[in-house]
């Protein structure tokens, strides 16, 4: 398939399904090119899912990009996925890179629990999120680590369409130049389905 995304234009291929598999690869402007794979099974109620992906960016300061991720839901509803990436950067500035950056990572965790005849007005979720990012050389320009944990709670109103939700975040930022005050947040919010 050919998509446009502004004035990108990109050439796909995914592949059909076949045992619970797929992988994708895909090709755009200015060299840029990526692939993936993906799977998906149910084992006796247990719903399990993996991607990992690879790609390489033409006139960027990433070079290459890569991650994976795996996902593992029990029929009781409790949940739990873990993702990890990576980018390499390009310290050339001839080619669109930025010199002296290093390369960063990141990773985070979810642990979610899907809650069913906790009240007769809907089903009810929950989870707790933890994202770490980081530049790998402490001493470099873009030495930068970011820590954040989220908690999310959405209820269903199901004979209304509605769904209701809410969160708390907390951040941590910090460079090899100065370490910034923690924010916390929050975030309430409904939508309605007509």
């Amino acid at each position: 398939t050919y998509k446009t995304f502004g004035l990108a234009t990109i050439a796909e291929y995914t592949t059909p399904g076949f045992g619970g598999f797929s992988a994708s690869i895909r090709h755009q402007e200015q060299g840029s090119a990526s692939g993936g794979i993906s799977y998906a099974a149910d084992y006796d109620g247990t719903a399990v899912t993996f991607g990992a992906g690879y790609g390489r960016i033409g006139g960027d300061s990433i070079d290459t990009r890569w991650g994976t991720g795996l996902g593992i839901e029990l029929a009781s509803g409790l949940n739990l996925s873990l993702g990890y990436g990576k980018d390499n950067k390009n310290p050339n500035s001839a080619t669109g890179g930025v010199t002296n950056i290093e390369d960063a990572r990141t990773m985070h965790v979810v642990l979610g629990y899907k809650m069913t005849g906790l009240t007769d007005l809907g089903g009810t979720n929950i989870a707790i999120q933890y994202t770490m990012s980081d530049d790998q050389d402490a001493t470099a320009a873009n030495a930068d680590e970011l820590r954040a944990t989220t908690v999310r709670l959405q209820q269903a109103l199901t004979d209304y369409g509605t769904t209701i939700y809410a969160g708390y975040e907390h951040f941590e930022l910090d460079t090899n130049t100065a370490n910034f005050d923690e924010v916390n947040g929050g975030v309430v919010g409904m939508k309605v389905t007509f």
